[in-house]
């Protein structure tokens, strides 16, 4: 799974050397527009649907930076590699795309959730954060743990710290959206300002689905 990650971006691929001396592979999708989107990938990986997405992202306008933890770290495509990610040096990467000096945006997707909300909450703690414009989050994970049917959730504790614009976007065929007023809730309470974008006919991880229907592509 890891060689297939890397072989799903093969051009634009850049090792980028951080303020502490540590590496981390990115991959840059140009774009003349005033606006980066940096992408923190989830347990999925690197896939070629969020390669397709970045193309389209850059071809739009908005230039896009893909972390790439797994390979520089050589960690499995999994959940439990998100654990072992520091995110010192994603807020070093946030740096990095400052010096663009275009208007940064933060995004991620599923369990990469966390991770997100984390490196951004101690970025902002260190930082000016007037040039961090807020993040774009797909089918975001919110919870400690998947709640049961009829059971209340319990919110990741960086949830009520965060205070960011967030545009969430969910699925409607995803058991994420039968809480997502709840969960806009939750990050309100930390004084995020958030934005819901409902996906009519979608399900989650539509955009790197290997069965994706026509709605989906």
């Amino acid at each position: 799974m890891l060689f297939a990650s890397a072989a799903a971006f093969p051009s634009d691929r850049q090792t980028v050397t951080l303020a502490n001396g540590n590496e981390l592979d990115v991959v840059k999708y140009p774009a003349a527009g005033d606006e980066l989107l940096l992408w923190l990938p989830s347990e999925h990986g690197l896939t070629s649907g969020l390669d397709e997405l970045a193309k389209a992202l850059s071809t739009n306008g908005t230039e896009t930076w893909v972390a790439d933890p797994f390979s520089t770290w050589f960690l499995a495509t999994a959940p439990s590699s998100l654990d072992r990610i520091d995110i010192a040096d994603y807020q070093q990467l946030i740096d990095q795309a400052m010096l663009t000096e275009k208007k940064v945006f933060l995004a991620s997707n599923d369990r990469g959730t966390s991770l997100l909300l984390e490196t951004a909450y101690n970025w902002q703690a260190k930082k000016e954060a007037t040039r961090l414009g807020g993040a774009v989050i797909i089918s975001p994970n919110l919870y400690t743990e998947t709640p049961g049917s009829g059971k209340e959730a319990e919110y990741l504790p960086v949830v009520d710290s965060t205070s960011l614009p967030l545009l969430l976007i969910v699925p409607r065929k995803s058991t994420g959206f039968l809480r997502i007023k709840e969960s806009q809730e939750a990050l309100a309470r930390g004084g995020s300002i958030v934005y819901i974008q409902p996906l009519q006919g979608v399900r989650d991880r539509f955009f790197f689905r290997n069965d994706a229907i026509d709605i989906e592509i």
